[in-house]
């Protein structure tokens, strides 16, 4: 969808959906932080693929769910800290090579530019990006 101005517009259920899936939890740290007056914790959404400046798909898969000070670092932190903040999610599965495969055989919304995106983001390896536009070539 597009708003009046011609940009895309985010599906605000879509975020929430992947809030529900993460049980309103941050991805990050495994915590959950304050609740809020409809009794859920308070979390954001952040697509891995920026929704903006990347292009990137608005599904769940391309969506953390974050703390305020998490989603602030990815946006405002320096890069060591968001490398840092990357390779524990990449450690702990919650950003994986199989995330990015399904965003593209489920949902086919994964470009090569995206793949690049996630490789220079260093979310990928090199192999992972080759198999990924291999895949997107494929099809």
């Amino acid at each position: 969808q597009y708003n009046r101005n011609g940009k895309r517009k985010r599906n605000k259920i879509i975020a929430e959906l992947a809030k529900i899936k993460a049980n309103y939890t941050c991805e990050a740290t495994a915590r959950k932080t304050f609740r809020m007056p409809n009794g859920n914790y308070y979390v954001e959404a952040h697509h891995i693929i920026e929704f903006s400046t990347e292009d990137g798909p608005d599904i769940t898969e391309n969506i953390l769910v974050l703390g305020p000070e998490k989603h602030q670092l990815l946006h405002h932190g320096c890069m060591e800290d968001i490398d840092d903040l990357n390779n524990h999610l990449k450690t702990n599965g919650i950003i994986n090579f199989e995330r990015f495969k399904k965003m593209h055989t489920i949902y086919n919304c994964l470009t090569r530019k995206h793949v690049q995106v996630l490789f220079n983001k260093k979310l990928i390896s090199s192999i992972n990006r080759d198999t990924l536009s291999e895949m997107i070539l494929k099809r």
